[in-house]
């Protein structure tokens, strides 16, 4: 079984016991799942990947906490891990909504501002973001902004030339006026759209 941990607050502890260079100083996932926000409780599965995306076969398990989807994962080895969250999401007005499994690709960083946020942006885009990194041979990064971009392109709703810049991991609830969250809304609204027709 894998390891898991136990949720406090928004934090929680992971064990890596199979890691012991404490040389290195150890990193963290934080964000958000968002389709309107996971209820608290909603399970959160991280999987180290290798250089190349694949699964290593170490699993971490934890929840979501607050009111907007937030989870942390902390003393994680540095590098590129798989969070799948699955669980019950609120609509815009704050009523429950359907069962849903959502799935991004992020890098563990040392702790620090969310980086590791799940949307419907970055579970579309997350199996192009493997090719990309595998065939094409581009970071993680840099795979992931091309894989926005197409899928944007893709929906037709973007002009050539135009940059919305990193989309994926914004966060619709607290973005304010930048315009990630504007486009991570849009590209729900339109699965949506196509998933009710």
């Amino acid at each position: 079984a894998p390891p898991s941990a136990d949720v406090a607050d928004v934090s929680v502890e992971a064990e890596d016991a199979s890691w012991t260079d404490t040389a290195v100083t150890r990193s963290a996932l934080r964000g958000y799942a968002q389709k309107g926000p996971f209820v608290p409780g909603s399970q959160v599965t991280v999987i180290r990947l290798d250089a190349e995306l694949f699964p290593t076969g170490t699993t971490f398990l934890t929840e979501t906490a607050g009111s907007l989807g937030e989870y942390e994962l902390r003393a994680l080895r540095p590098g590129n891990y798989q969070i799948d969250v699955a669980g019950q999401t609120r609509d815009p007005w704050g009523d429950l909504g359907g069962e849903y499994t959502l799935r991004a690709i992020a890098s563990a960083e040392v702790v620090g501002a969310p980086t590791a946020s799940v949307s419907v942006v970055t579970h579309l885009t997350t199996p192009r973001v493997r090719v990309l990194v595998r065939d094409a041979g581009m970071t993680l990064e840099e795979a992931r902004r091309q894989a926005e971009m197409e899928l944007l392109t893709g929906l037709d709703v973007t002009i050539p030339g135009f940059d919305p810049g990193p989309i994926g991991t914004s966060v619709v609830e607290t973005g304010g006026d930048a315009p990630g969250p504007r486009w991570v809304m849009l590209v729900s609204v339109i699965v949506a759209a196509l998933d009710a027709s």
